[in-house]
């Protein structure tokens, strides 16, 4: 159990109004073909580098230093699905592009300096589109969804209640244009 000053964090890429409706729908159609539940469509993003519980008293220092990350802009095509057990279905590149790789190289050194823990598993870019469903006769031949990498969040979450997660952005950084 956390202690009471922990909050759980992680840094993700959160989709603007264009982007989250193309990916709200595709969870749609992948419902269609694995039942499952959908992720909402306000929950949709894709995790960076998740954090986990860590001490509210370490905020201060941490929004200062990713105010400091500084990296180019890119565009991130999804163009692949996919499953993990149990049963989650997800959207992510074929082809992640350096400047994504980059960004998270960055944030972990970031998270490095500060002596922050946090989830060290390879990263594997995808957007979690459902939980609990099964796997598809074929997966859906659609178009790639374009997602224009402009900038990142800081995320707190609670624990999956009856609807699923909830999020608070507590900061927004914007990557260099």
């Amino acid at each position: 159990m956390p202690a009471t000053d922990d909050i759980r964090l992680f840094l993700a890429l959160w989709p603007d109004e264009a982007v989250a409706d193309a990916l709200h729908a595709a969870s749609g159609r992948l419902q269609g073909l694995c039942g499952g539940r959908r992720m909402r469509r306000d929950t949709l993003h894709l995790t960076l580098v998740f954090l986990g519980n860590t001490p509210r008293s370490r905020l201060p220092a941490l929004m200062a230093a990713l105010a400091q990350v500084a990296l180019m802009p890119a565009e991130l095509r999804l163009d692949h699905y996919g499953r993990w057990r149990p049963g989650i279905t997800w959207l992510g590149p074929s082809d992640p592009p350096a400047a994504l790789l980059q960004l998270v190289d960055k944030l972990r050194a970031t998270l490095d300096e500060l002596g922050l823990k946090y989830d060290r598993k390879a990263f594997k870019p995808h957007v979690t589109m459902l939980r609990h469903g099964h796997p598809p006769a074929a997966w859906p031949d659609d178009a790639p969804l374009v997602w224009p990498i402009r900038g990142f969040r800081l995320v707190a979450s609670s624990t999956e209640g009856e609807q699923g997660p909830e999020y608070q952005e507590l900061e927004s950084y914007q990557l260099d244009a």
